[in-house]
């Protein structure tokens, strides 16, 4: 006999498919429109939680602010990779001035990154109730490591976020940034199920062979 869930818990998880398939939509929006660097970084926008719209409210300076910052992430990031063996990557990427160099401040380029994560956000708290509901009502093993699964991509992808934005958008890292949320979303799917079988797509074949 198939376990059965509340109604509401059912929607949550629908809600966080749909956002995370929202934000990977947004973050294909922002790499179209190249807007991931409209904001600098991470996870405020302009040292803002709320972005400016007109470059008169930044400092003189701005660029340099934030290309100093963004210097000192690279050699974060750069030392990281070559403590977990990709010494070349981080090599390059230690010695590419060119990831230093900061984008004029454009308003909507900035708002295009800024709505992504927002939505990303959004998404994560989705996640964040669905396993804490899970672990508080349901507590099945399958359904446990999914949800905690979820949670922790979720987590590496929000940081794995910041490096895509600290490194200037070096292809490589936006290659695994899609990857995880692909991921993400497969995970999510495979809740849904797990806790709303009767809403699984019976394929004609399957239905045939009954």
């Amino acid at each position: 006999m198939e376990k059965t869930y509340s109604t509401w818990f059912v929607r949550l998880n629908w809600i966080s498919l749909v956002l995370i398939f929202l934000v990977t939509i947004a973050g294909s929006f922002v790499r179209i429109t190249g807007s991931g660097m409209g904001c600098p970084d991470w996870p405020k926008c302009f040292g803002q939680w709320i972005p400016p719209t007109d470059e008169a409210v930044l400092p003189d300076n701005y660029k340099d602010i934030y290309s100093t910052k963004r210097a000192k992430k690279i050699e974060k990031f750069s030392r990281f990779l070559g403590a977990i063996g990709f010494q070349s990557e981080a090599q390059k990427i230690r010695n590419d001035k060119s990831l230093l160099i900061e984008q004029d401040f454009n308003a909507q380029k900035t708002w295009t990154e800024y709505v992504n994560r927002l939505v990303g956000f959004l998404a994560g708290n989705a996640v964040l109730l669905v396993f804490l509901w899970v672990i508080a009502k349901y507590r099945q093993r399958k359904l446990v490591f999914l949800a905690t699964i979820n949670l922790i991509f979720l987590m590496f992808q929000a940081w794995f976020g910041s490096i895509v934005v600290a490194t200037n958008l070096v292809p490589w890292t936006i290659t695994v940034h899609l990857f995880f949320a692909l991921l993400i979303i497969a995970i999510q799917v495979f809740i849904l199920l797990q806790v709303a079988p009767s809403q699984r797509i019976k394929l004609p074949m399957t239905a045939a062979m009954r």
